[in-house]
C-alpha cells in the first residue's frame, strides 16, 4: 500500500471519545462539549451497553490545531494579555 493510501486510511479511521482525548491532548469532557457545540462532527451508535460517539481522526487533528477560542464577554477589568517585554519579572537572578 502506497504511503499516500495509508495516509488517507488513517484519516478516515474514527476514534471514540477517549481515544479522541487522547490524541488531541485534552479531557473526554472537552471533546463531548466539542460535539455538543457543533465544533466537532461525530457519528452516533447504538451499542446494547449504550450509545457510543465515534470521530474521525482528521476531524479531531482540525479541531485540536485551531487552539482554543476566545472566551465570550469582555475581559476583567485590569487583566492585559500583553506581556512586558522588559521587567523585573523578564530578568532571571542568577
Amino acid at each position: 500500500m502506497s504511503e499516500e493510501k495509508q495516509e488517507q486510511k488513517a484519516d478516515m479511521e474514527e476514534l471514540t471519545c477517549p481515544q479522541a482525548a487522547d490524541l488531541a491532548g485534552c479531557t473526554r469532557a472537552a471533546v463531548n462539549n466539542a460535539i455538543r457545540a457543533g465544533k466537532l462532527s461525530a457519528r452516533r451508535e447504538e451499542t446494547p451497553r449504550g450509545p457510543l460517539l465515534w470521530v474521525k481522526r482528521s476531524d479531531v487533528l482540525e479541531w485540536s490545531n485551531r487552539g482554543s477560542e476566545p472566551r465570550r464577554g469582555r475581559p476583567k477589568k485590569g487583566v492585559t494579555t500583553d506581556r512586558p517585554t522588559d521587567s523585573a519579572h523578564s530578568q532571571v537572578a542568577l
